[in-house]
């Protein structure tokens, strides 16, 4: 018996490891990838570009529905139009520009800058938490708030190639990635909702998510993006085929992270999908400096201090997830269990794989907070309740 179970856990092991690998082989590349289409490839549209990689994502979706729906027989769920413009807009209009602003920050930055200030995202999410009274101010939260503050500043301040109009664009993003998780939190977190699958989720937020880019889009790039030389006044179809497909294959790599994100987040523990977002931003941060990015020594204090508070939010985390029982690997071995904790940690738990207590987010965007699971811990309700009256 003890083998067998020191075998199970080897291969649990083993599985995470390689959902992580997974996960980090499309996260990582997709950002490099966003970088060199904005700004190398010199395809200065991302607003235009996001729009559409939000309305393929939609399509895939749909896709994946219809095709499972006819394989089952079974319908997916499908919101009401009351709890969709009640629920889900407010939600989806954070993400769509969040991710907007994100990709846009990409012509004027580094890939090391744009990482450190998206760390920044735990900040705002703790800041709005304590706003909406969804946690209460606590001097540990507090100190992981001035350390990664700290750090950022310190990095943005020893940036040799700073650019104060890319900073404030993902500084925006990230103060929107804050915004957006915590109205998931106070919005999402009814089980009649049946959002736990990511596919349904992206499939109800996809739509307004391009929809909200769209107006920023025109107003800002549509002419120029109408008549480029890549896209509709190329020289050569050659050319315009390229272009086109580099975007599609955009939007394919951002729906394929969404898959292996959704992968981590059903198949390990919360505190593997946190643990592995710190490495991820290390990895991504050590890949930038090796293919050009210059950091100072200042940058690397900052990056430290960052380092330091996302390891110190961890350490929280864990604990709170050892009060809760909610880690594969905590000491005896012992099952998850739901219970309460912080809301704004609680916000990053795990939900189990058949579980539709909660709500799966994601999108194309890099940051390394892409999951959230959504407790009612007042309910005492046990039934799932969808009311199907639209599809897109």
């Amino acid at each position: 018996m003890a083998a067998l179970s020191a075998r199970a856990k080897v291969l649990a092991g083993l599985r995470a490891c390689g959902y992580i690998l997974l996960w980090w082989s499309l996260s990582i590349p997709l950002t490099f990838y966003n970088r060199w289409m904005f700004h190398t490839y010199d395809l200065k549209f991302p607003m235009s570009v996001t729009t559409i990689h939000m309305v393929v994502n939609f399509g895939l979706c749909a896709l994946c529905r219809a095709v499972w729906s006819w394989r089952t027989g079974r319908s997916r769920v499908v919101v009401d139009w009351r709890t969709y413009w009640r629920k889900l807009v407010p939600t989806a209009l954070a993400a769509g520009l969040d991710i907007g602003v994100s990709n846009t920050s990409f012509l004027f930055i580094t890939v090391t800058l744009y990482t450190m200030t998206k760390s920044a995202t735990i900040v705002f999410l703790l800041l709005f938490a304590f706003c909406f009274r969804l946690e209460k101010p606590r001097l540990t939260l507090l100190v992981v708030i001035l350390l990664i503050s700290g750090g950022v500043f310190l990095f943005t301040f020893g940036e040799t190639s700073f650019d104060i109009r890319g900073f404030l664009l993902v500084l925006t993003g990230t103060v929107l990635g804050g915004l957006r998780w915590v109205l998931t939190q106070l919005v999402m977190h009814k089980r009649e909702l049946g959002l736990a699958n990511p596919v349904d989720t992206l499939y109800h937020l996809t739509p307004v998510m391009a929809l909200c880019l769209v107006p920023l889009a025109c107003g800002l790039e549509g002419r120029a993006f109408f008549t480029s030389d890549l896209l509709f006044r190329a020289p050569s179809a050659d050319i315009a085929l390229k272009t086109t497909g580099l975007i599609l294959l955009g939007s394919c790599f951002g729906f394929s992270m969404n898959v292996a994100e959704f992968l981590l987040v059903s198949k390990t523990s919360s505190l593997t999908v946190s643990v592995s977002g710190l490495g991820k931003e290390l990895v991504t941060v050590g890949l930038a400096v090796m293919t050009g990015d210059p950091l100072t020594k200042i940058n690397y204090v900052g990056l430290a201090l960052c380092l330091v508070g996302m390891t110190f939010y961890n350490v929280l985390k864990y604990r709170e997830l050892e009060k809760q029982g909610d880690s594969h690997y905590a000491p005896g071995g012992g099952e998850r269990r739901p219970g309460a904790g912080s809301d704004a940690l609680e916000m990053f738990n795990l939900l189990d794989e058949n579980d539709e207590d909660g709500v799966w987010l994601s999108s194309s965007s890099t940051e390394s907070f892409s999951f959230t699971t959504l407790k009612d811990r007042h309910s005492t309700t046990t039934t799932t309740t969808t009311t199907a009256t639209w599809q897109w």
